[in-house]
């Protein structure tokens, strides 16, 4: 059985009034911009709900519950986490992440994944 993976994490495609909403969504390319854009806000998305720390961290919960922590890391283009959700460590993934005013997009697989909306607070 395939576990759905929450966090920077849940699945989506955006509508708005019952269409495809456009964005503007612009890559963010460097550590020093994800941390001035991501660093110390909430992210949430219908999953999940998680804080990215400074120190390389993030804490959070599912939305049933379940404890998420994990490390960061800046490589490259990509960040770059491992975590564990509850009891399951999800190991390591590299992400393309891109922002549009509140709205935060990860793309698992060095951005040729999965794509996770979420709304930064």
């Amino acid at each position: 059985m395939k576990t759905r993976i929450p966090t920077l994490l849940a699945l989506g495609v955006s509508l708005a009034s019952g269409t495809a909403a456009l964005a503007d969504f612009e890559q963010i390319r460097s550590e020093k911009d994800f941390r001035t854009l991501v660093v110390g806000k909430t992210i949430e998305s219908d999953q999940s709900t998680i804080v990215m720390n400074a120190d390389g961290t993030f804490r959070g919960k599912t939305t049933d519950g379940r404890k998420i922590v994990g490390n960061w890391a800046w490589s490259g283009r990509w960040w770059c986490r491992n975590v564990t959700v509850g009891k399951q460590n999800l190991g390591q993934n590299c992400q393309k992440m891109e922002i549009d005013g509140d709205r935060l997009r990860a793309t698992r697989d060095k951005g040729k994944g999965v794509v996770i909306d979420n709304v930064l607070r």
